[in-house]
This record gives structure tokens, sequence and C-alpha cells, in this order.
């Protein structure tokens, strides 16, 4: 039986031709992930601990923090460190509420990625994220009521004063 490829040699398209190793395009050098939706059950979870594999295969120096009350996050690391030889590849812990804020901004010089993964809806743990957060992740199957939920996302995104760059409520 053959091992399964690691998921970035199975994306099509991956990496992108202007690829520099993620400087820019996933956040090398402390820029910082956030995955929320208001809507739950849109793959948050999912979405974060993959990309929280996928950096910490390529060797960089990753956290991944759990603000969601669900803990999916912290039980995937949990499960991981125990069956992956060598453990989970990266760091993990449970922050909440404003905790979110202060703790990422002073880790932020430890690690060359952080990700934090959210729950799905408006709470203060996700506004906390979204407060230090450089890139903004929405994952969403394309259905009418996500792409209506979308305008909800650019709207709290624009009440915590956060620029939107290329937005978009309409799937490509």
């Amino acid at each position: 039986m053959t091992s399964p490829k690691p998921a970035h040699e199975t994306i099509p398209n991956w990496p992108p031709s202007n690829w520099n190793g993620g400087r820019d395009q996933i956040g090398i050098g402390g820029r910082l992930h956030r995955n929320p939706h208001i809507k739950g059950g849109s793959g948050k979870t999912t979405v974060a601990t993959n990309l929280a594999v996928m950096r910490s295969a390529v060797g960089q120096d990753l956290l991944l923090i759990d603000a969601d009350d669900q803990e999916t996050a912290s039980d995937f690391t949990i499960l991981r460190n125990e069956r992956v030889p060598g453990g989970a590849g990266y760091t993990s812990i449970k922050l909440t509420g404003p905790a979110v804020r202060t703790e990422t901004m002073r880790l932020a010089g430890k690690y060359a990625d952080i990700i934090i993964d959210t729950g799905g809806r408006d709470t203060t743990s996700q506004r906390a994220a979204l407060s230090v957060a450089h890139i903004l992740l929405v994952p969403f199957v394309p259905r009418s009521f996500d792409v209506w939920t979308l305008e909800k996302v650019g709207a709290l995104v624009g009440r915590c004063g956060r620029p939107i760059r290329n937005w978009s409520p309409m799937p490509s």
C-alpha cells in the first residue's frame, strides 16, 4: 500500500506560479491567518488544520490557535501528536475572548505563521482574532445563502476597522 501524497502535492495549481515560499501569499514573517465565518459547518477548522499541516510540512514554525468553543482543532492536534511520528509538527494552544488578541500579539514574533481558528458565530474571540489578522479566509460552499453571509462578514470586517482588499461577495 502506498502512502497518500501530502496535501500540498495534490492541490491543483499549487503552489501558484508567483509562489515565493509563501512569504506573501500565505503569511511568512509573522503574518496571521484568521479563519472566520458566521455560519457553522463551512469547513473552517478543516482549512485551518490543513494549512497548519501544510505549512509545518515545509518547515515553517507555526502556531495554531483554537479559538472555537468546539475545540476541534485542539482535538485534531492531540490525535496528530499521538499518531504521527515526531508529533503534530506545529504548536497548538486554546484561547478564548480577549486573550486571543493579547496572546497572539505577544507570541507573534516567535512564529513564522499563526493560524487562528474561530467559531461560526460573532463572538469576542472572533472579533479579537479579526483585530490582529493579516489574512482573512472565509470558506464556504457557494450556495445563495452563503453568498449572502459574505456580505455580513464584510460588514463585520468593516466595523472592526480592517481594510478590505480584493473584496467580492460573489464567487468567481
